[in-house]
């Protein structure tokens, strides 16, 4: 159940920061720093 949990966190996370690279157009390096 744990990693269920930790899977959709992270799928969650991924597809946040893909949406913001998309809409900023920013380096998806920035975003992780």
């Amino acid at each position: 159940m744990t990693y269920l949990k930790v899977f959709a966190v992270g799928g969650a996370l991924c597809a946040l920061g893909q949406l913001l690279i998309n809409k900023t157009k920013m380096s998806s390096a920035r975003i992780l720093v």
